[in-house]
């Protein structure tokens, strides 16, 4: 049995989050999670619960960076994409940010065998109460 972690997808590919379940499973994590896709369910998704964990797909920067101050988040881990730009802009707005490099990144159609690099540092609390870590990719 692995580390306990409550996640929270903010995806529109549930295949894509069953691949990310895959890497926390293997990377020791015995994940609790929910996968939502509306702005609607995201907002009742962090009402409704406390997460150590949000994993979100954004391409669009003005949303990504509403997301992430919705959430409340008291870290982000930017997987991919402009890391340097995102990782200054959560810096100035005073939330704790760096690029995570991810081992087998890519290998999304054979078997995965690399978990995530690095681990979820719960920093107490809830989201929105300095609490939990984003995920963006």
């Amino acid at each position: 049995m692995g580390v306990d972690l409550k996640v929270l997808f903010v995806e529109d590919s549930e295949d894509d989050a069953v691949l990310l379940l895959r890497r926390l499973r293997k990377g020791g994590y015995d994940p609790t999670w929910e996968r939502v896709d509306t702005p609607q369910d995201m907002e009742a998704a962090l009402d409704g619960a406390s997460w150590d964990l949000v994993i979100s797909d954004h391409s669009d920067w003005d949303e990504l960076c509403s997301t992430i101050l919705e959430t409340g988040a008291g870290e982000v881990w930017v997987t991919h994409g402009q890391e340097d730009a995102l990782v200054h802009w959560c810096v100035t707005q005073g939330i704790r940010a760096k690029p995570l490099h991810m081992l087998g990144y890519g290998d999304e159609e054979g078997d995965i065998t690399s978990p995530l690099v690095g681990e979820v540092e719960r920093t107490g609390g809830a989201p929105g109460e300095g609490g939990g870590a984003i995920l963006t990719g």
